[in-house]
């Protein structure tokens, strides 16, 4: 009867032995050194971690609730020397977890840069479809357009490269369509649009051979704009056009100061050239013939750049834009002269540039242009530069500057 206790069917059917059990148990007991009559208890668990030399494993978990269940208590005690012999295991897989973990940041990152890939390649491909678009556009303004349309063609045009002002700049055919858009448009927000565009990426639209006669011809519409300035800026702060007034010279004294800071580097580049002396024009506020002192093959190219790509009757009675001379300019402007006459005399090896036909316009344009607004400023600049000019001699004592 005795033995027959030690068996009972549970609730499933089948017939267990309290007995194996309970041997069991002691046994695994006896592994861990623990009293074999004495029941395991949470309590006895967590002292046996203080005593260890080991710290406290996974195990201690289960133990958080005062009374956990009998089955976690006695998986606890069967599983006990496995977690005590394999500390180390556990670092490992800790270890195994920082590694699937950084494994899954760099699939992140990897993703990341596919979504980045797929995202540059939409825009290259959106990129093309403009350029495409533009050539097109310069076929139909050679086929000819009427009068009353060309307001309305010119803004809905213009309005398509944005975001993309820079860009399609940048490119050979689309740029010649914006130039010759531009030209003729009566839009200042359209042209604020590319100005805006343009002075995030100043070294780009200065440098390219196609974005920098845009360049060009953004800084003779801003001197278009604030032809009046002096009233407007005097006017009331509820004067509309103030704002577009402040913008246009905000913008030029902002390229001119970019030039100022870059200015060894802007002479260095036959476009950057041309872009510096029509900032130089605009600084002074004089954008006539007799401040224009470039080759007779620009100009040339400019004459021939309308008739080339746009029909007599596109634009008829639209003119391009006017020179302008304006009667007084900005203070700030006279500042931003001076800064920059006082940065070609600080030029390394100025003969260099004085010699070169590009730089040499630069300097010619600026000293035009001092002479009309500061003259005193002139005659300090051109005194200074004889004597930097002529001080370097050669072995035969004739100034560098001078024809061999």
């Amino acid at each position: 009867m005795e033995e027959q206790a030690l068996f009972f069917e549970d609730r499933k059917g089948n017939i267990n032995s309290k007995k194996r059990k309970r041997d069991k148990r002691n046994q695994n007991a006896n592994n861990l050194n623990f009293d074999v009559g004495k029941a395991f208890s949470p309590k006895d668990k967590i002292l046996q971690d203080q005593l260890s030399d080991n710290p406290p494993t996974k195990r201690q978990a289960i133990f958080n609730n005062n009374s956990p269940h009998s089955y976690h208590g006695r998986k606890v005690v069967e599983n006990s020397r496995y977690y005590k012999e394999d500390y180390k295991g556990s670092q490992n897989r800790e270890y195994n977890r920082g590694t699937e973990r950084d494994s899954y940041s760099r699939k992140n990152n990897y993703q990341e840069q596919n979504y980045n890939d797929s995202e540059k390649k939409e825009k290259d491909k959106k990129l093309i479809e403009l350029v495409s678009y533009y050539e097109k556009i310069l076929q139909t303004l050679n086929g000819g357009l009427t009068n009353e349309d060309s307001d309305i063609f010119v803004s809905n045009v213009l309005q398509e490269s944005e975001g993309y002002e820079v860009k399609l700049s940048c490119h050979r055919f689309s740029s010649h369509c914006i130039e010759l858009l531009l030209s003729v448009s009566q839009d200042p927000a359209i042209s604020q649009q590319f100005m805006t565009a343009f002075v995030k990426e100043k070294e780009e639209v200065v440098t390219n051979a196609n974005a920098s006669h845009i360049t060009e011809l953004l800084l003779n519409i801003a001197i278009q704009n604030i032809k009046n300035w002096s009233s407007i800026m005097e006017a009331d702060e509820d004067n509309p056009e103030k704002e577009h007034v402040s913008y246009f010279i905000s913008w030029i004294s902002d390229l001119a100061e970019f030039i100022i800071e870059n200015f060894d580097c802007c002479l260095q580049n036959q476009y950057t050239c041309h872009v510096v002396c029509t900032a130089i024009r605009a600084l002074g506020g004089d954008m006539s013939a007799t401040t224009d002192f470039m080759s007779k093959k620009s100009v040339e190219h400019k004459k021939n750049f309308r008739e080339q790509y746009s029909n007599e009757e596109t634009f008829k009675a639209k003119q391009p834009i006017a020179p302008i001379v304006l009667e007084s300019v900005p203070k700030f402007f006279t500042k931003l002269l001076k800064k920059m006459a006082k940065a070609l005399l600080n030029l390394e090896n100025i003969v260099d540039y004085v010699t070169d036909s590009s730089s040499a316009t630069v300097i010619q344009t600026l000293m035009c242009i001092l002479k009309k607004r500061i003259p005193k400023r002139c005659r300090k600049l051109i005194s200074k530069l004889a004597t930097l000019i002529f001080s370097e001699k050669n072995d035969n004592g004739v100034p560098k500057s001078l024809p061999s």
